[in-house]
Protein backbone atom coordinates (compact mmCIF):
# COMPACT_ATOMS: atom_id res chain seq x y z
CA UNK A 1 0.00 0.00 0.00
CA UNK A 2 2.92 2.57 0.91
CA UNK A 3 4.81 2.08 -2.62
CA UNK A 4 1.38 2.22 -4.38
CA UNK A 5 0.76 5.36 -2.75
CA UNK A 6 4.78 6.73 -3.16
CA UNK A 7 4.05 5.81 -6.83
CA UNK A 8 1.04 7.82 -7.12
CA UNK A 9 2.37 10.96 -5.40
CA UNK A 10 5.33 10.44 -8.05
CA UNK A 11 2.74 10.61 -10.45
CA UNK A 12 1.38 14.05 -9.42
CA UNK A 13 4.68 15.36 -9.30
CA UNK A 14 5.76 14.53 -12.82
CA UNK A 15 2.70 15.30 -14.10
CA UNK A 16 2.83 18.78 -12.62
CA UNK A 17 6.47 19.29 -14.22
CA UNK A 18 4.93 18.11 -17.92
CA UNK A 19 1.89 20.74 -17.06
CA UNK A 20 4.42 23.68 -16.55
CA UNK A 21 6.38 22.61 -19.41
CA UNK A 22 3.67 21.87 -21.29
CA UNK A 23 2.37 25.69 -20.63
CA UNK A 24 6.07 27.72 -21.33
CA UNK A 25 5.78 25.55 -25.09
CA UNK A 26 2.71 27.19 -25.59
CA UNK A 27 4.12 30.58 -24.50
CA UNK A 28 6.84 30.14 -26.93
CA UNK A 29 5.04 28.82 -29.96
CA UNK A 30 1.82 31.52 -29.35
CA UNK A 31 4.44 34.56 -28.97
CA UNK A 32 1.96 36.83 -27.66
CA UNK A 33 2.95 39.38 -24.35
CA UNK A 34 -0.61 39.32 -23.16
CA UNK A 35 -0.41 35.65 -22.53
CA UNK A 36 2.49 35.52 -20.54
CA UNK A 37 0.11 37.73 -18.31
CA UNK A 38 -2.73 35.93 -18.91
CA UNK A 39 -0.49 32.67 -17.52
CA UNK A 40 0.58 34.37 -14.04
CA UNK A 41 -3.27 35.36 -13.30
CA UNK A 42 -4.58 31.87 -14.27
CA UNK A 43 -1.66 29.04 -14.48
CA UNK A 44 -2.52 27.96 -10.68
CA UNK A 45 -6.40 28.19 -11.50
CA UNK A 46 -5.74 25.93 -14.51
CA UNK A 47 -3.44 23.73 -12.63
CA UNK A 48 -5.71 23.19 -10.00
CA UNK A 49 -8.34 22.28 -12.74
CA UNK A 50 -6.05 19.71 -14.06
CA UNK A 51 -5.32 18.01 -10.82
CA UNK A 52 -8.36 17.42 -9.64
CA UNK A 53 -10.10 16.38 -13.00
CA UNK A 54 -6.92 13.88 -13.16
CA UNK A 55 -7.11 12.62 -9.92
CA UNK A 56 -10.92 12.16 -10.67
CA UNK A 57 -10.39 9.95 -13.28
CA UNK A 58 -7.98 7.68 -11.40
CA UNK A 59 -4.82 9.13 -13.72
CA UNK A 60 -2.19 8.56 -11.05
CA UNK A 61 -3.48 4.95 -10.29
CA UNK A 62 -1.26 3.59 -13.00
CA UNK A 63 0.23 -0.05 -12.46
CA UNK A 64 1.28 -3.17 -14.63
CA UNK A 65 -2.49 -3.72 -14.86
CA UNK A 66 -3.92 -1.09 -16.38
CA UNK A 67 -2.16 -1.53 -20.13
CA UNK A 68 -1.49 1.10 -22.36
CA UNK A 69 -4.47 1.56 -24.10
CA UNK A 70 -6.49 2.03 -21.18
CA UNK A 71 -4.13 4.61 -19.82
CA UNK A 72 -4.75 6.60 -23.40
CA UNK A 73 -8.31 6.54 -23.13
CA UNK A 74 -8.15 8.13 -19.42
CA UNK A 75 -5.64 10.51 -21.09
CA UNK A 76 -7.97 11.47 -23.96
CA UNK A 77 -11.22 11.71 -21.56
CA UNK A 78 -9.27 13.61 -18.97
CA UNK A 79 -8.08 16.11 -21.28
CA UNK A 80 -10.91 16.47 -23.04
CA UNK A 81 -12.60 17.61 -20.23
CA UNK A 82 -10.11 19.95 -19.35
CA UNK A 83 -9.95 21.71 -22.32
CA UNK A 84 -13.56 22.08 -22.65
CA UNK A 85 -14.07 23.50 -19.27
CA UNK A 86 -10.76 25.70 -19.32
CA UNK A 87 -12.04 27.68 -22.52
CA UNK A 88 -15.73 28.00 -21.50
CA UNK A 89 -14.49 29.23 -18.14
CA UNK A 90 -11.90 31.90 -20.15
CA UNK A 91 -14.94 33.06 -22.33
CA UNK A 92 -16.90 33.25 -19.38
CA UNK A 93 -14.09 35.78 -17.78
CA UNK A 94 -12.59 37.38 -20.32
CA UNK A 95 -14.41 37.07 -23.45
CA UNK A 96 -12.78 39.73 -25.51
CA UNK A 97 -9.75 37.66 -25.29
CA UNK A 98 -10.14 35.56 -27.96
CA UNK A 99 -5.94 34.69 -28.46
CA UNK A 100 -6.24 33.29 -24.82
CA UNK A 101 -8.59 30.12 -26.20
CA UNK A 102 -6.29 29.76 -28.76
CA UNK A 103 -3.05 29.56 -26.16
CA UNK A 104 -5.07 27.18 -24.04
CA UNK A 105 -5.45 24.33 -26.51
CA UNK A 106 -1.36 24.84 -27.58
CA UNK A 107 -1.00 24.28 -23.93
CA UNK A 108 -3.29 21.44 -23.73
CA UNK A 109 -1.68 20.07 -26.91
CA UNK A 110 1.85 19.81 -25.60
CA UNK A 111 0.56 18.19 -22.07
CA UNK A 112 -1.29 16.15 -23.69
CA UNK A 113 1.76 15.07 -26.33
CA UNK A 114 4.52 14.71 -23.46
CA UNK A 115 1.78 12.91 -21.29
CA UNK A 116 1.48 10.30 -24.15
CA UNK A 117 5.26 10.07 -24.10
CA UNK A 118 5.49 9.65 -20.53
CA UNK A 119 2.56 7.05 -19.89
CA UNK A 120 4.05 4.92 -22.94
CA UNK A 121 7.27 4.46 -21.07
CA UNK A 122 6.02 4.03 -17.66
CA UNK A 123 3.71 1.63 -18.22
CA UNK A 124 6.22 -0.14 -20.02
CA UNK A 125 8.09 0.13 -17.19
CA UNK A 126 5.91 -1.55 -15.36
CA UNK A 127 4.99 -4.34 -17.41
CA UNK A 128 8.61 -5.06 -18.00
CA UNK A 129 9.26 -5.07 -14.31
CA UNK A 130 6.54 -8.00 -14.34
CA UNK A 131 8.50 -10.26 -16.70
CA UNK A 132 10.70 -12.92 -15.45
CA UNK A 133 14.61 -13.01 -16.51
CA UNK A 134 15.39 -16.67 -17.49
CA UNK A 135 18.41 -18.39 -15.91
CA UNK A 136 21.51 -19.15 -18.10
CA UNK A 137 21.59 -21.97 -20.12
CA UNK A 138 23.83 -22.09 -22.82
CA UNK A 139 21.48 -23.97 -25.18
CA UNK A 140 19.16 -20.64 -24.91
CA UNK A 141 21.45 -17.69 -25.95
CA UNK A 142 19.37 -16.22 -28.16
CA UNK A 143 16.25 -16.31 -25.60
CA UNK A 144 18.70 -15.21 -22.57
CA UNK A 145 19.56 -11.96 -24.97
CA UNK A 146 15.68 -11.57 -26.00
CA UNK A 147 14.76 -10.90 -22.29
CA UNK A 148 11.25 -12.22 -22.89
CA UNK A 149 9.56 -15.17 -20.72
CA UNK A 150 10.23 -18.84 -21.55
CA UNK A 151 7.80 -21.30 -20.83
CA UNK A 152 9.40 -24.47 -22.24
CA UNK A 153 13.11 -24.63 -22.69
CA UNK A 154 14.37 -27.94 -24.96
CA UNK A 155 16.74 -30.06 -24.30
CA UNK A 156 18.89 -31.23 -26.53
CA UNK A 157 18.41 -34.64 -27.05
CA UNK A 158 21.15 -37.36 -27.00
CA UNK A 159 22.63 -38.39 -29.75
CA UNK A 160 20.86 -41.83 -30.01
CA UNK A 161 17.43 -40.07 -29.73
CA UNK A 162 17.81 -38.04 -32.71
CA UNK A 163 15.99 -39.87 -35.49
CA UNK A 164 17.15 -41.12 -38.73
CA UNK A 165 16.26 -38.76 -41.82
CA UNK A 166 16.40 -40.28 -45.37
CA UNK A 167 17.47 -37.80 -47.96
CA UNK A 168 17.07 -38.15 -51.58
CA UNK A 169 13.46 -39.00 -52.62
CA UNK A 170 13.00 -37.08 -55.83
CA UNK A 171 9.80 -35.31 -56.19
CA UNK A 172 7.01 -36.45 -58.54
CA UNK A 173 6.05 -34.93 -62.06
CA UNK A 174 3.09 -34.42 -61.05
CA UNK A 175 4.00 -32.71 -57.41
CA UNK A 176 6.34 -30.96 -59.68
CA UNK A 177 3.43 -29.14 -62.24
CA UNK A 178 1.38 -28.08 -58.62
CA UNK A 179 4.09 -26.51 -57.54
CA UNK A 180 5.14 -24.53 -60.71
CA UNK A 181 1.90 -23.54 -61.38
CA UNK A 182 1.98 -21.86 -57.55
CA UNK A 183 4.78 -20.39 -57.32
CA UNK A 184 5.95 -20.34 -61.06
CA UNK A 185 9.26 -21.85 -62.96
CA UNK A 186 11.38 -19.37 -62.49
CA UNK A 187 10.75 -19.94 -58.28
CA UNK A 188 10.70 -23.68 -58.82
CA UNK A 189 14.29 -23.60 -60.40
CA UNK A 190 15.70 -21.35 -57.48
CA UNK A 191 14.09 -24.02 -54.84
CA UNK A 192 14.66 -27.17 -56.80
CA UNK A 193 17.45 -28.23 -54.05
CA UNK A 194 14.80 -28.44 -51.31
CA UNK A 195 11.69 -29.40 -53.96
CA UNK A 196 13.63 -31.98 -56.04
CA UNK A 197 15.52 -33.62 -53.10
CA UNK A 198 13.71 -33.40 -50.30
CA UNK A 199 14.30 -34.92 -46.50
CA UNK A 200 11.47 -37.60 -46.41
CA UNK A 201 8.38 -37.92 -45.51
CA UNK A 202 7.19 -34.84 -47.43
CA UNK A 203 3.92 -32.57 -46.69
CA UNK A 204 3.22 -29.09 -48.92
CA UNK A 205 0.68 -27.39 -48.66
CA UNK A 206 -0.61 -23.59 -49.27
CA UNK A 207 -2.43 -22.69 -45.79
CA UNK A 208 -2.70 -20.21 -43.33
CA UNK A 209 -4.87 -21.84 -40.89
CA UNK A 210 -2.96 -24.39 -38.44
CA UNK A 211 -5.70 -26.57 -38.42
CA UNK A 212 -4.74 -27.76 -42.16
CA UNK A 213 -1.11 -28.14 -40.44
CA UNK A 214 -2.42 -30.28 -36.96
CA UNK A 215 -4.96 -32.38 -38.81
CA UNK A 216 -2.36 -34.64 -40.78
CA UNK A 217 -2.49 -38.21 -40.12
CA UNK A 218 1.34 -38.35 -40.32
CA UNK A 219 2.87 -37.98 -36.47
CA UNK A 220 6.17 -36.20 -37.98
CA UNK A 221 7.68 -35.21 -41.52
CA UNK A 222 11.22 -34.41 -42.63
CA UNK A 223 10.36 -31.64 -44.82
CA UNK A 224 7.36 -28.99 -44.91
CA UNK A 225 6.59 -26.60 -47.56
CA UNK A 226 3.68 -23.94 -47.52
CA UNK A 227 3.30 -21.76 -49.97
CA UNK A 228 0.59 -19.32 -48.70
CA UNK A 229 1.96 -15.94 -47.64
CA UNK A 230 2.65 -15.74 -43.92
CA UNK A 231 1.62 -12.82 -44.17
CA UNK A 232 -2.08 -13.87 -44.07
CA UNK A 233 -1.67 -15.84 -41.21
CA UNK A 234 -3.41 -14.34 -37.85
CA UNK A 235 -1.53 -15.94 -35.29
CA UNK A 236 1.96 -16.57 -36.64
CA UNK A 237 3.86 -17.86 -33.89
CA UNK A 238 1.46 -20.62 -33.08
CA UNK A 239 1.49 -21.67 -37.11
CA UNK A 240 5.16 -21.85 -36.58
CA UNK A 241 5.25 -23.76 -33.30
CA UNK A 242 2.57 -26.34 -35.30
CA UNK A 243 4.80 -26.61 -37.92
CA UNK A 244 7.85 -27.12 -35.67
CA UNK A 245 5.30 -30.05 -33.60
CA UNK A 246 5.00 -32.09 -36.81
CA UNK A 247 8.58 -31.75 -38.03
CA UNK A 248 11.15 -34.49 -36.88
CA UNK A 249 15.08 -32.69 -35.30
CA UNK A 250 16.76 -31.29 -37.70
CA UNK A 251 13.83 -31.38 -40.12
CA UNK A 252 13.07 -28.77 -43.18
CA UNK A 253 10.21 -26.21 -42.95
CA UNK A 254 10.03 -23.95 -46.52
CA UNK A 255 7.76 -21.03 -46.60
CA UNK A 256 7.71 -17.30 -47.66
CA UNK A 257 6.48 -13.93 -47.43
CA UNK A 258 6.40 -10.44 -48.50
CA UNK A 259 8.63 -8.54 -46.41
CA UNK A 260 8.33 -4.73 -45.88
CA UNK A 261 11.39 -3.80 -48.14
CA UNK A 262 10.22 -6.05 -51.00
CA UNK A 263 6.89 -4.86 -50.66
CA UNK A 264 8.26 -1.14 -50.95
CA UNK A 265 10.40 -1.58 -53.92
CA UNK A 266 6.90 -2.71 -55.77
CA UNK A 267 4.47 0.22 -54.36
CA UNK A 268 7.46 2.84 -55.79
CA UNK A 269 8.02 0.27 -59.13
CA UNK A 270 4.13 0.01 -59.85
CA UNK A 271 2.72 3.58 -59.59
CA UNK A 272 3.76 6.80 -61.46
CA UNK A 273 6.47 9.24 -59.84
CA UNK A 274 5.11 11.30 -57.18
CA UNK A 275 1.78 9.15 -56.61
CA UNK A 276 3.88 6.22 -55.99
CA UNK A 277 5.35 8.00 -52.55
CA UNK A 278 2.37 9.33 -51.43
CA UNK A 279 0.48 5.11 -51.58
CA UNK A 280 3.58 4.19 -50.01
CA UNK A 281 3.39 6.42 -47.16
CA UNK A 282 0.13 5.82 -46.81
CA UNK A 283 0.51 1.61 -46.62
CA UNK A 284 3.65 2.50 -44.03
CA UNK A 285 1.42 4.27 -41.50
CA UNK A 286 -1.47 1.84 -41.90
CA UNK A 287 0.43 -1.37 -42.27
CA UNK A 288 3.55 -0.94 -40.24
CA UNK A 289 2.83 2.35 -37.74
CA UNK A 290 -0.91 1.38 -36.59
CA UNK A 291 -0.41 -2.55 -35.75
CA UNK A 292 2.89 -1.50 -33.35
CA UNK A 293 0.68 1.68 -31.66
CA UNK A 294 -1.12 0.51 -28.20
CA UNK A 295 -3.86 3.03 -28.72
CA UNK A 296 -4.44 2.01 -32.72
CA UNK A 297 -3.37 -2.06 -32.66
CA UNK A 298 -6.88 -2.99 -31.43
CA UNK A 299 -8.46 -1.53 -34.13
CA UNK A 300 -6.23 -2.82 -36.97
CA UNK A 301 -6.80 -6.41 -35.67
CA UNK A 302 -10.35 -5.56 -35.75
CA UNK A 303 -10.57 -4.56 -38.91
CA UNK A 304 -7.74 -6.99 -40.75
CA UNK A 305 -8.32 -9.93 -38.16
CA UNK A 306 -4.31 -9.64 -38.43
CA UNK A 307 -4.33 -11.04 -42.34
CA UNK A 308 -2.13 -9.50 -45.43
CA UNK A 309 -0.14 -7.45 -42.34
CA UNK A 310 3.50 -6.10 -43.47
CA UNK A 311 6.22 -7.80 -41.47
CA UNK A 312 9.98 -6.86 -41.50
CA UNK A 313 12.35 -9.29 -42.70
CA UNK A 314 13.87 -9.15 -39.36
CA UNK A 315 10.92 -10.17 -37.27
CA UNK A 316 10.19 -12.66 -40.08
CA UNK A 317 13.33 -14.61 -39.09
CA UNK A 318 13.13 -13.67 -35.22
CA UNK A 319 10.08 -15.33 -34.90
CA UNK A 320 11.45 -18.61 -37.00
CA UNK A 321 14.27 -18.66 -34.21
CA UNK A 322 11.91 -18.33 -31.38
CA UNK A 323 10.16 -20.36 -32.86
CA UNK A 324 12.89 -23.51 -32.70
CA UNK A 325 14.13 -22.94 -36.48
CA UNK A 326 17.69 -21.41 -37.52
CA UNK A 327 17.98 -20.08 -40.89
CA UNK A 328 19.41 -22.31 -43.50
CA UNK A 329 18.86 -20.05 -46.42
CA UNK A 330 17.13 -16.63 -47.29
CA UNK A 331 16.29 -16.31 -51.27
CA UNK A 332 14.36 -13.24 -52.89
CA UNK A 333 12.26 -14.21 -56.26
CA UNK A 334 10.11 -11.87 -57.55
CA UNK A 335 9.71 -9.62 -54.72
CA UNK A 336 9.17 -12.46 -52.36
CA UNK A 337 10.96 -14.02 -49.76
CA UNK A 338 11.41 -17.37 -48.88
CA UNK A 339 13.18 -18.91 -46.31
CA UNK A 340 14.56 -22.19 -45.03
CA UNK A 341 14.34 -23.03 -41.67
CA UNK A 342 15.97 -26.22 -39.71
CA UNK A 343 14.69 -27.33 -36.79
CA UNK A 344 16.83 -27.26 -33.31
CA UNK A 345 14.70 -27.74 -30.91
CA UNK A 346 11.57 -26.51 -29.44
CA UNK A 347 9.84 -23.07 -29.29
CA UNK A 348 10.47 -20.60 -26.83
CA UNK A 349 6.76 -20.28 -26.54
CA UNK A 350 6.78 -16.32 -25.84
CA UNK A 351 3.69 -15.58 -24.80
CA UNK A 352 4.31 -11.86 -24.48
CA UNK A 353 6.29 -10.11 -27.35
CA UNK A 354 7.04 -6.65 -26.95
CA UNK A 355 6.57 -3.83 -29.54
CA UNK A 356 6.88 -1.37 -26.82
CA UNK A 357 9.24 1.42 -27.08
CA UNK A 358 10.38 0.45 -23.81
CA UNK A 359 12.55 -2.76 -23.70
CA UNK A 360 14.25 -5.36 -21.28
CA UNK A 361 17.30 -7.08 -22.48
CA UNK A 362 19.30 -10.02 -20.49
CA UNK A 363 22.81 -8.95 -19.76
CA UNK A 364 25.70 -10.20 -17.92
CA UNK A 365 26.37 -8.24 -14.70
CA UNK A 366 27.99 -8.65 -11.42
CA UNK A 367 28.93 -12.25 -9.93
CA UNK A 368 27.58 -13.43 -13.94
CA UNK A 369 24.20 -12.67 -12.46
CA UNK A 370 21.47 -11.84 -15.33
CA UNK A 371 19.93 -8.30 -15.08
CA UNK A 372 17.50 -6.68 -17.12
CA UNK A 373 19.16 -3.57 -18.74
CA UNK A 374 16.31 -1.25 -19.99
CA UNK A 375 16.63 0.61 -23.67
CA UNK A 376 14.44 2.17 -26.17
CA UNK A 377 13.70 -0.16 -29.05
CA UNK A 378 16.19 0.67 -32.20
CA UNK A 379 15.34 -2.61 -33.46
CA UNK A 380 12.52 -4.37 -35.33
CA UNK A 381 10.55 -6.69 -33.08
CA UNK A 382 11.86 -10.28 -32.47
CA UNK A 383 15.74 -8.76 -32.87
CA UNK A 384 16.70 -10.28 -30.06
CA UNK A 385 16.57 -13.69 -31.47
CA UNK A 386 18.57 -13.12 -34.51
CA UNK A 387 21.79 -12.06 -32.75
CA UNK A 388 24.07 -15.13 -33.35
CA UNK A 389 22.66 -15.51 -36.59
CA UNK A 390 23.71 -11.69 -38.31
CA UNK A 391 27.40 -12.32 -35.80
CA UNK A 392 27.70 -15.87 -38.32
CA UNK A 393 27.15 -13.95 -41.53
CA UNK A 394 28.41 -10.69 -40.73
CA UNK A 395 31.08 -11.03 -37.79
CA UNK A 396 32.05 -7.25 -36.15
CA UNK A 397 33.41 -4.26 -37.93
CA UNK A 398 35.03 -1.08 -36.03
CA UNK A 399 34.30 -0.58 -32.22
CA UNK A 400 32.90 -4.25 -31.46
CA UNK A 401 29.55 -4.18 -32.97
CA UNK A 402 28.38 -6.18 -35.55
CA UNK A 403 28.58 -5.35 -39.11
CA UNK A 404 25.66 -4.20 -41.25
CA UNK A 405 23.17 -4.92 -38.89
CA UNK A 406 19.82 -5.07 -40.70
CA UNK A 407 17.98 -5.54 -37.55
CA UNK A 408 18.10 -1.87 -36.78
CA UNK A 409 16.03 0.64 -37.62
CA UNK A 410 16.39 4.19 -39.29
CA UNK A 411 15.04 5.98 -36.33
CA UNK A 412 16.86 3.08 -34.21
CA UNK A 413 20.58 3.95 -36.00
CA UNK A 414 19.88 7.95 -35.26
CA UNK A 415 18.58 6.93 -31.67
CA UNK A 416 21.94 5.28 -30.79
CA UNK A 417 23.94 7.74 -32.84
CA UNK A 418 23.62 10.37 -29.93
CA UNK A 419 22.62 7.39 -26.94
CA UNK A 420 19.21 8.29 -26.58
CA UNK A 421 18.72 4.38 -26.67
CA UNK A 422 20.30 4.46 -23.50
CA UNK A 423 18.75 7.07 -21.24
CA UNK A 424 16.66 4.34 -19.57
CA UNK A 425 19.33 2.83 -18.11
CA UNK A 426 19.12 5.18 -15.65
CA UNK A 427 16.57 3.34 -13.98
CA UNK A 428 19.31 0.44 -13.39
CA UNK A 429 21.65 3.16 -11.98
CA UNK A 430 18.96 3.97 -9.20
CA UNK A 431 18.28 0.10 -8.60
CA UNK A 432 21.96 -0.13 -8.46
CA UNK A 433 22.57 -2.54 -11.36
CA UNK A 434 25.35 -0.40 -12.83
CA UNK A 435 27.23 2.40 -12.00
CA UNK A 436 28.24 5.53 -13.91
CA UNK A 437 31.24 4.48 -15.53
CA UNK A 438 32.32 0.92 -16.40
CA UNK A 439 32.18 -2.10 -18.76
CA UNK A 440 29.67 -2.21 -20.98
CA UNK A 441 26.71 -4.72 -20.00
CA UNK A 442 27.12 -7.21 -22.67
CA UNK A 443 24.96 -9.80 -23.87
CA UNK A 444 25.41 -13.68 -23.11
CA UNK A 445 26.08 -14.50 -26.64
CA UNK A 446 28.77 -11.10 -26.96
CA UNK A 447 30.16 -12.43 -23.58
CA UNK A 448 30.87 -15.66 -24.46
CA UNK A 449 33.12 -14.03 -27.38
CA UNK A 450 35.66 -12.52 -24.69
CA UNK A 451 38.83 -14.26 -23.38
CA UNK A 452 38.04 -16.44 -20.30
CA UNK A 453 40.32 -13.74 -17.95
CA UNK A 454 38.48 -10.90 -19.15
CA UNK A 455 34.95 -12.49 -18.53
CA UNK A 456 36.44 -13.46 -14.79
CA UNK A 457 37.62 -10.04 -14.32
CA UNK A 458 34.68 -8.33 -15.49
CA UNK A 459 31.90 -10.25 -13.47
CA UNK A 460 33.79 -8.75 -10.11
CA UNK A 461 32.25 -5.32 -10.95
CA UNK A 462 28.83 -3.60 -12.12
CA UNK A 463 28.74 -2.87 -15.43
CA UNK A 464 28.63 1.11 -15.92
CA UNK A 465 26.25 3.21 -18.41
CA UNK A 466 30.19 5.04 -19.82
CA UNK A 467 31.78 2.78 -21.13
CA UNK A 468 35.94 2.65 -21.40
CA UNK A 469 35.64 2.72 -25.17
CA UNK A 470 35.00 6.42 -25.12
CA UNK A 471 38.74 6.93 -23.41
CA UNK A 472 40.92 4.80 -26.10
CA UNK A 473 38.07 4.56 -28.96
CA UNK A 474 39.49 0.86 -30.14
CA UNK A 475 38.29 -0.29 -33.56
CA UNK A 476 38.76 -3.98 -33.25
CA UNK A 477 36.95 -6.58 -31.14
CA UNK A 478 40.74 -7.53 -29.86
CA UNK A 479 41.14 -3.97 -29.04
CA UNK A 480 38.41 -3.66 -27.12
CA UNK A 481 38.96 -6.11 -24.69
CA UNK A 482 42.65 -4.63 -24.24
CA UNK A 483 40.62 -1.19 -23.36
CA UNK A 484 38.51 -2.88 -21.14
CA UNK A 485 41.54 -5.32 -19.25
CA UNK A 486 43.49 -1.89 -19.09
CA UNK A 487 40.27 0.11 -17.09
CA UNK A 488 39.41 -3.08 -14.70
CA UNK A 489 43.02 -3.53 -14.10
CA UNK A 490 43.45 0.39 -12.61
CA UNK A 491 39.82 0.19 -11.05
CA UNK A 492 41.04 -2.54 -8.66
CA UNK A 493 43.97 -0.37 -7.55
CA UNK A 494 42.08 2.94 -7.72
CA UNK A 495 38.21 2.71 -8.45
CA UNK A 496 37.15 6.55 -7.69
CA UNK A 497 40.56 7.97 -9.16
CA UNK A 498 40.18 5.61 -12.06
CA UNK A 499 36.22 6.16 -12.89
CA UNK A 500 36.84 9.80 -12.53
CA UNK A 501 39.45 10.00 -15.04
CA UNK A 502 38.14 7.54 -17.73
CA UNK A 503 34.51 10.19 -16.99
CA UNK A 504 36.77 12.89 -17.83
CA UNK A 505 38.20 11.60 -20.77
CA UNK A 506 34.89 10.08 -22.59
CA UNK A 507 33.38 14.12 -21.95
CA UNK A 508 36.15 14.89 -24.00
CA UNK A 509 35.46 12.68 -26.56
CA UNK A 510 32.04 13.38 -26.97
CA UNK A 511 32.18 16.98 -26.60
CA UNK A 512 35.82 18.06 -28.19
CA UNK A 513 36.08 15.30 -30.50
CA UNK A 514 32.21 14.78 -31.13
CA UNK A 515 32.94 11.10 -30.89
CA UNK A 516 29.67 9.00 -31.61
CA UNK A 517 27.80 6.06 -30.38
CA UNK A 518 27.72 3.35 -33.10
Amino acid sequence: MAIGIWRNFRLVIIDSMIFFIGFFFAIFIHRSTSISDLFSIYSVVQFVLWLSVSALFMKYSSSHRSGITRMAWILILCNSIILALGTYGIKMIIPDRHPANRFFLYAVFFITLLEFLFYSFFQSYLALRKTSLWETDEGVIAANDAGWPVSDIYTKPAEEDVPTINSGHVITSEMRSLIIQEIGESAYKRLAVYLEFYINPLLVVSTTTTFNIQSQPQASYGTIVNFAHINGIRYLNKFFETVNAKLLVKGLFLGRAEVYSTRKRRILRYYPFGINYLVYSFDYLLNRVFPKLPFTKQIYFFITKGRERVLSRTETLGRLYSCGYEIVEEIEIDDILYFVGRKIRKPYFDNNPTYGVLIKLNRVGKDGRIIGIYKLRTMHPYSEYLQPYIYTMNKLREGGKIRDDFRVTTIGGLARRFWIDEFPMIINLVKGEVKLVGVRPLSKHFFELYTPELREKRIKYRPGLIPPYYADMPKTLDEVMDSEMRYLEAYEKNPIRTDFYYFRKALYQIIVKQARSH
